[in-house]
């Protein structure tokens, strides 16, 4: 059974490589969504997958890429499952 987050990362996350950081880890983990930076330093991101490979792609984004430093990551389960069959990086 697939679940979604929505979670928001905070601290230095943006100019470092870090939505191409979430990016790669989450095709490595089977994982579909989005990641998109937000005007106020943190960045978004939607993921979609089993309760298994969210959990293991989040322990792995926590320890960042080498380049970024979460200081905070909230996140919220929702109920709105997309099935969507991709994850992408977005710019709007």
């Amino acid at each position: 059974m697939n679940i979604k987050k929505q979670m928001v990362a905070s601290g230095r996350v943006q100019g470092v490589g870090f939505r191409q950081f979430v990016y790669e880890e989450a095709k490595k983990h089977h994982l579909y969504g989005s990641v998109r930076n937000r005007n106020d330093g943190a960045v978004d991101i939607e993921v979609e997958g089993t309760n298994e490979k969210v959990t293991e792609w989040v322990t792995r984004i926590k320890q960042g890429n080498g380049f970024s430093e979460i200081q905070e990551l909230t996140s919220q389960e929702t109920d709105e499952i997309d099935h969507n069959q991709t994850f992408s990086i977005r710019y709007d």
